[in-house]
């Protein structure tokens, strides 16, 4: 039986540690019936070659088929005898991968950029934004659920992406998440505002669906600002029906109409019961404004212009199968 020993320099000061004898590391023995494969740490050690576009890449096969289901699937199947594939001679071609995409992802899974002394990539990584985005694809495109989730989580904590940014990247790599509160905060945005590559990022089908709502926001807002609700018709004892209706309808476009049109702060709908409460009605009984007041508080229309946004962040969930 041979013993493997760690190597010490016999210039260094010797510890006083007791017996000199050599402490063992390990030792081959003969295999045995009752060995079985560590469910985990059994990896597949050979190293194959890959081209992303003019570049070779001589890699663990092993490391590969443990990050991505793709690579477990097809480097699970036996090369035929005598085949070079994988070699450096035939190298297997990764279509559509550019090699500086490659390589960011291998930075990853082989966790180069990670300190030695620290267990979690995550908080020791140095990834910019450009390799987290390469990460972040090839881990979709292979089925890496780790590599994906790990770029999503460094993205979003560690960078300001525009929300027609995180609208393009939550669609493509299935990323709900991020889609609804970047739909919502694109609905409060002026389209006017965004640059070119911002609507490029939106994309064709999901500009049509912003749009579409957007319109549909401004007409609800617009029969809102000048149409008030019907207040309470029942008729209080010293209230003269007709100079109550004008006050309500004055009182309305002043305080409420005018604001729902404000150019830099207009009002939310959801916002306009608070409004209200804090609106003096002069010349309309007290007992006329508080049952006006009290039939308004929990009215459906006030809540039309989020119901229009959750509908549009649906119909946008539901076009991209997220």
């Amino acid at each position: 039986m041979t013993i493997l020993t760690s190597t010490v320099d016999p210039t260094s000061p010797k510890p006083d540690v007791g017996p000199s004898n050599p402490t063992p590391v390990a030792v081959r023995g003969a295999s045995r019936p009752d060995y079985k494969r560590h469910s985990l740490f059994w990896f597949d050690d050979r190293t194959m070659v890959y081209a992303a576009g003019d570049v070779l890449f001589r890699v663990s096969v092993g490391r590969l088929r443990y990050h991505s289901e793709v690579f477990y699937q097809i480097m699970g199947i036996p090369a035929a005898p005598g085949s070079k594939e994988g070699t450096e001679e035939v190298p297997l071609v990764l279509v559509n991968v550019a090699p500086k995409e490659f390589e960011s992802f291998l930075r990853w899974v082989y966790n180069v950029d990670a300190s030695p002394l620290t267990s979690s990539l995550a908080a020791s990584t140095t990834f910019d934004e450009e390799t987290l985005l390469h990460i972040l694809k090839l881990s979709h495109n292979w089925e890496c659920q780790d590599g994906v989730d790990f770029a999503f989580h460094q993205l979003d904590t560690r960078f300001s992406l525009a929300e027609s940014h995180k609208l393009q990247l939550g669609c493509r790599y299935k990323f709900r998440e991020w889609v609804g509160p970047a739909v919502r905060a694109l609905m409060d945005t002026p389209f006017s505002s965004l640059s070119f590559d911002q609507s490029d990022q939106i994309g064709f089908h999901t500009y049509v669906f912003l749009t579409k709502a957007k319109d549909t926001v401004l007409k609800e807002r617009s029969l809102m600002a000048a149409f008030p609700p019907v207040r309470n018709q029942d008729v209080h004892k010293g209230c003269i029906e007709a100079r109550c209706d004008r006050i309500w309808s004055e009182t309305w476009w002043s305080s409420i109409g005018m604001r729902i049109f404000h150019p830099t702060s207009p009002l939310p709908l959801i916002g306009i019961p608070a409004i209200l409460h804090r609106t003096p009605y002069p010349g309309i009984i007290p007992e006329c404004r508080e049952a006006s007041l009290a039939a308004l508080v929990n009215h459906p229309l006030f809540l039309t212009e989020i119901n229009i946004i959750e509908e549009v962040v649906g119909s946008i969930l539901a076009h991209y199968a997220l």
